[in-house]
């Protein structure tokens, strides 16, 4: 389908320039030139490239990115359109502060706070002035608004009898601090800017805020909260208009911004008060852009040169050099970014409402320690920085128990179970470790359950299930244990879909409602009231990748996302309320790992394992995810992986 601009379109967009917007004198030509081209945009009459847009094929149309296979996700939306806008976090709550409506073109001044956990957005009390391009900065949990712009619509011309003739936005610098306290919603004004300014960075060090660039200018100012005291200190190398800044060991890194090439990086040192050679320069120059500090690095994200930029780089301060990173599933320009939990960059808002979350990339290392006996189809639990890791398979059937002692790192034995197991599971409840089920090879699949205690280094024999099961799953919800699905006859033609509950209490095993769908092999993780079991294989002999979750609330099971992987004989865990699916076997071994978000409903892809890993066990613990054996389609293995 082909899509026609009309004659009269193009006449409304030169009459609108013909009226133009009046700019007072520190705006410049560049935003005039911005203003008109949005305006351009918004008529439909501009391309990327800057061309004139006659016909668009919208087969042509390159589509967005599914955020889900990347490592973006998408959240939801802002409550408003707005772009240029200030925002910081504080307390785990992003707060975001002025802008301009794109649409529009007026300034605001709401603040928004934003709850990522819950998602939700709060209206609080209003800035005292409208503003946008203001800089900000957090500073002893509050929020230090610096400058910025108040943009209003007013008549430029007047003909003899008064009447109106030409009108346009004219925007009024400011000089003003504003300071805002989330801790009583409130607003109070401190002492003003020696000049005003816009599009300038402020950044913090060492309980002083340094106010930097703007307003075409290479101004550089210091601002102590405690004195409430301006001094000028050694400018930028170079005119930092709309440019973006961070800190990074004491050093300040002012980079890009209008100042073509637009892609400077200088390093400051409040210190010295001194600005260093130019750094290796940014990939792609921009203005417009943000950036935040992760793990010591630079994440510039976003950002306009000719055209909104979806580019995500990486600065290392220590080696002087740029990485490129996956890039935004949606470009944007006069964004906002904030770092939440040392592990999840969000970008807000711009020249769209939409918010998308960067799940930073971690890695996994191989732990030095290793178990003295190589296994898969094994157990594990966690108690007191401890993994229990029992029995499972590496040709014979193994009735060992390994213990990782993970604040020294060293492996030990522990006393050797009553009987040898596989396809078993393990689930710590009140300090013990619960063995339940599996599979032996003089007994065969197994209905009894050991209960071993820590402490004691020993084991007595617990309350059997109703139903013996091999290759279920089992997780602890309530104080109680619950088993799920499983096989009753060594293969996929009577795998399960009945699900038990144990409570201590009684000790006694019960039935419960069953799953929707029979599986050989799946994995479960418990997060908030709801329990999830994910994949397995079912009766027809088909991995699946369903995702099935049961509400103890209203005793009800639901179908959730599908993974992005088929999988059985995998391990799930729970690392900061998100719930990974690990390694396991699909029409292979599998090293893959993803991440399912149950308060978004969505899949994340995570950086996979090092090893391929069937019948492997996994533990959270401490911020990390311990990987341990499993077969990886040649030997059996005794290595650990941790992810963080």
């Amino acid at each position: 389908m082909k899509q026609f601009f009309r004659p009269w379109v193009l006449l409304f967009f030169f009459l609108a320039m013909s009226c133009g917007a009046v700019q007072d004198a520190v705006t410049g030509d560049l935003e005039e030139q911005i203003d008109q081209t949005r305006m351009l945009v918004f008529l439909g009459l501009l391309s990327d490239e800057g061309s004139l847009v006659v016909a668009v094929d919208d087969a042509s149309v390159e589509a967005t990115p599914d955020p889900l296979q990347n490592i973006w996700a998408g959240l939801s939306n802002m409550p408003r359109l707005i772009q240029h806008a200030s925002a910081e976090t504080v307390g785990g709550k992003v707060y975001v502060i002025g802008g301009i409506n794109p649409g529009s073109g007026g300034t605001s001044d709401r603040v928004d706070e934003y709850d990522p956990v819950s998602g939700a957005w709060t209206q609080r009390t209003k800035m005292p002035s409208p503003r946008y391009n203001a800089a900000a900065e957090t500073y002893n949990g509050k929020i230090y608004v610096f400058g910025g712009q108040i943009r209003t619509w007013q008549c430029t011309a007047r003909d003899i009898f008064g009447n109106c003739v030409s009108s346009g936005y004219r925007n009024y610098t400011q000089n003003t601090t504003l300071v805002y306290d989330p801790a009583t919603h409130s607003w109070t004004t401190e002492t003003p800017m020696p000049a005003g300014r816009f599009g300038a960075v402020a950044v913090q060090v060492n309980g002083r805020i340094f106010v930097m660039g703007g307003s075409a200018s290479n101004n550089n100012e210091e601002y102590d909260p405690a004195t409430k005291t301006w001094t000028t200190r050694t400018n930028v190398p170079f005119v930092a208009s709309f440019s973006t800044a961070a800190a990074v060991n004491g050093k300040i890194y002012v980079i890009g911004g209008s100042t073509s090439p637009y892609n400077h990086v200088y390093e400051y040192d409040p210190a010295t008060d001194t600005w260093s050679a130019a750094k290796t320069p940014m990939p792609t120059g921009r203005y417009y852009t943000t950036a935040q500090v992760v793990n010591g690095k630079i994440v510039v994200a976003g950002g306009y040169t000719n055209a909104a930029k979806n580019q995500v780089e990486e600065y290392d301060p220590a080696t002087n050099t740029w990485e490129s990173k996956t890039a935004l599933p949606t470009a944007r320009y006069g964004s906002i970014s904030m770092v939440l939990a040392g592990s999840e960059f969000l970008v807000i808002g711009g020249n769209i409402s939409v918010i998308e979350k960067y799940d930073l990339v971690t890695t996994w290392t191989p732990v030095q320690a290793t178990m003295q006996s190589a296994r898969a189809y094994h157990a594990a639990a966690y108690y007191n920085n401890h993994i229990y890791v029992s029995g499972g398979f590496n040709g014979s059937y193994l009735n060992t128990m390994e213990i990782l002692d993970l604040s020294k790192n060293v492996w030990r034995s522990a006393s050797a179970m009553p009987v040898p197991r596989r396809y078993h599971a393990s689930v710590e409840l009140n300090g013990k470790i619960y063995l339940i089920g599996g599979h032996n090879s003089g007994s065969g699949i197994l209905d009894s359950v050991d209960i071993y205690d820590p402490a004691t280094d020993s084991y007595v024999a617990g309350t059997p299930l109703l139903t013996a099961r091999q290759n279920h799953a089992a997780c602890v919800q309530n104080g109680k244990i619950y088993v799920f699905g499983g096989n009753t006859g060594g293969t996929y033609a009577t795998a399960q879909n009945s699900v038990e509950e144990y409570d201590p209490l009684t000790d006694q095993w019960t039935n419960r409602k069953a799953m929707g769908e029979y599986k050989d092999g799946p994995t479960c993780a418990s997060v908030g009231d709801a329990i999830y079991v994910f994949g397995g294989r079912n009766r027809s002999n088909i991995v699946l990748d369903r995702l099935e979750s049961f509400d103890f609330s209203s005793d009800i099971w639901s179908l959730n996302q599908n993974m992005a992987t088929a999988r059985q004989n995998h391990a799930t865990v729970v690392l900061q309320n998100r719930i990974y699916a690990v390694g396991g076997y699909s029409t292979t071994q599998l090293s893959l790992v993803e991440k399912y978000d149950p308060t978004l409903e969505q899949w994340i892809p995570e950086n996979p394992m090092i090893e391929k890993r069937n019948g492997l066990t996994a533990i959270s613990a401490n911020n990390r995810i311990y990987a341990i054996g499993g077969h990886n389609g040649s030997v059996y293995l005794n290595n650990v992986e941790v992810f963080y």
